[in-house]
């Protein structure tokens, strides 16, 4: 007879024996000293699973109370465990236990390629229902997707008091992913593992070992990867494979006949949005229970404080590396930038990451978690801007107070209107709409400010009169000087920068080599000659004795000028601390 002590010493809550059965459960239990022996190897059983899965593992007695007359009802296959822990009498006999198992699948590579079923990639078909996988369809492209951590197959058990010296544990599986067929290959292999082991030995963990460590791979479910399949891992998990030959050899003879004449049945859109989010959330879950360095300020922090720069199948434009930094850092990091207008540096701070053409961000929720609404709405402004600006096609309205960006017409077209004012513009001069039968007034205007510039050289007295009479010395001299502001503007340009070659955005060399990367459209060329050069080797442009620029590197860099104080010394340092 088990004290009420002995109840709480296993974490437990109690669940006493339905009213129902009492008599036939109390005739039906073992002698003294057998049920002594049994409930000593399931406490023995329990605990070693409690230390293995922790949290995964949930457990109660059951408690038998001959004299008490409010016994909840409970199924006496399957008890259901109670929320808190049930009040215990002197009398009440402990007579077995009741609980379940999370067991969380370990795939064979980490991560593990996911294939997903044909018709979530195509828009016609309804991709709630699962469609048949008859082997008769192309397999040139076969879509996939990394994961790392599958839902865990629920173990419900219930050990009764002749468990184990003389029967096995009743015991209900359950899992949300699996095929029904493959489901039901698992249940019987479970019944298989009890009844091999026969009675006299506990066998919950043999089962949570095998549905663990064994389960997909003896289902037929994983395979290698082919030249149809470029997984993310070494192992492909394909959900829609048929059983293996050993899982449907447990099956009726009804089964295997109708698993032939039928296809197997693709998971639906549902079960495969099902597992992309716990794989997600048990990586975030993971992630916030460790200790992470901060790779900025490389203090040690708990996971939940931090931000990893990782990859999010349900958005593309999420690029992921692993790096890891602390809330308090990032914040600083992102406003800085943001508020300078510096978005193409809002991605991870790693110098390695920054200098890919693509590098990695943050989802938008985690940015705007961590800078607030007010700098995410000026981020997301700045960023569709420069997305704008890298087309080729693009121009801002000339407006002072609106220069939204806008699209150029298809030639011969050049009328603009401008998407947020209105303003109807030419293209090519920038001037309000003149129409399709006058010509850009640029040439004209270039000419008037000539015409002017001589006549004041010459010291013509007519001319200068005519030309104030027509158009105004106010005008005239206006002209003038943005002519002369633009000829100068373009002679600088055309001696301190060089056109990028895709977007022609003109780029300046402040320092370093004559290798540059255009900031908008991250475009490799040279400072010297303008040729576009290649972005996994741009410094072979240079090396290549037939190129004009071999051996020019760092033509027109200053090597000898002295580095920015901000970059090599601090104020302790310059004064000899």
């Amino acid at each position: 007879m088990a004290s009420r002590q002995q109840c709480r010493s296993a974490s437990v809550s109690p669940t006493r024996e339905p009213e129902s059965g009492k008599e036939n459960a109390t005739s039906k239990l073992p002698p003294p000293d057998v049920l002594e022996e049994n409930i000593a190897a399931q406490r023995d059983e329990i605990f070693a699973l409690q230390s293995i899965y922790e949290e995964d593992f949930t457990v109660q007695p059951i408690m038998h109370c001959p004299k008490s007359d409010k016994d909840p009802p409970v199924n006496e296959c399957m008890p259901q465990p109670s929320s808190g822990l049930a009040e215990t009498t002197t009398d009440d006999l402990l007579i077995g236990f009741v609980g379940s198992l999370l067991l969380r699948v370990v795939l064979p590579s980490d991560p593990m390629a996911l294939v997903l079923p044909p018709q979530l990639m195509n828009a016609e078909p309804d991709v709630g229902q699962g469609a048949p996988n008859d082997g008769t369809a192309p397999t040139a492209t076969v879509a996939t997707t990394p994961i790392t951590h599958l839902p865990p197959v629920t173990l419900r058990f219930h050990l009764p008091p002749t468990y184990p010296s003389s029967s096995i544990p009743h015991l209900a599986l359950q899992c949300s992913w699996l095929p029904a067929q493959h489901l039901d290959a698992l249940r019987r292999r479970v019944a298989a593992i009890c009844k091999e082991e026969g009675t006299g030995s506990v066998v919950l963990f043999l089962i949570a070992d095998f549905v663990v460590n064994d389960a997909i791979g003896w289902l037929g479910l994983v395979s290698t990867s082919s030249d149809e399949v470029k997984p993310s891992g070494d192992f492909v998990l394909d959900l829609s494979a048929p059983l293996s030959v050993q899982a449907s050899s447990l099956l009726p003879r009804t089964s295997k006949a109708a698993s032939k004449s039928s296809p197997t049945t693709a998971p639906t859109l549902a079960t495969i949005t099902a597992i992309l989010d716990h794989d997600k959330a048990r990586i975030d879950h993971l992630f916030a229970q460790s200790s992470i360095t901060c790779g900025i300020c490389l203090d040690s922090k708990r996971g939940s404080n931090c931000k990893r720069f990782t990859y999010n199948p349900k958005d593309p434009n999420s690029r992921g590396c692993g790096h890891a930094y602390c809330n308090d850092c990032l914040v600083s990091y992102f406003t800085l930038h943001i508020t300078e207008g510096s978005i193409s540096l809002v991605t991870c701070p790693n110098e390695t990451c920054k200098k890919q053409t693509h590098p990695p961000t943050l989802p938008d929720d985690d940015l705007c978690a961590l800078v607030g609404d007010a700098l995410m709405s000026r981020y997301t402004e700045l960023r569709t801007k420069a997305q704008l600006e890298s087309q080729p096609d693009m121009i801002h309205c000339p407006r002072a107070l609106c220069q939204h960006p806008t699209k150029k017409p298809a030639p011969p077209e050049k009328l603009c209107i401008c998407d947020a004012c209105a303003y109807p513009f030419c293209f090519y001069c920038l001037r309000t709409w003149h129409g399709n039968q006058v010509s850009c007034p640029i040439d004209s205007i270039t000419a008037l400010a000539a015409r002017y510039a001589t006549a004041r050289a010459a010291d013509d007295a007519a001319e200068l009169a005519y030309l104030d009479a027509r158009y105004g010395r106010a005008v005239l001299d206006r002209i003038l000087r943005a002519e002369e502001e633009r000829r100068l503007n373009a002679d600088w340009l055309k001696a301190h920068s060089q056109r990028c070659p895709d977007c022609a955005c003109a780029v300046e060399r402040s320092e370093g080599c004559a290798h540059m990367t255009c900031r908008v459209c991250k475009t490799h060329f040279c400072f010297l000659c303008g040729v576009r050069l290649r972005p996994d080797n741009p410094y072979a442009h240079y090396s290549d004795r037939t190129a004009p620029c071999f051996g020019r590197l760092f033509d027109g860099a200053d090597v000898d000028a002295e580095p920015p104080d901000h970059v090599w010394f601090d104020e302790e340092e310059e004064d000899g601390g």
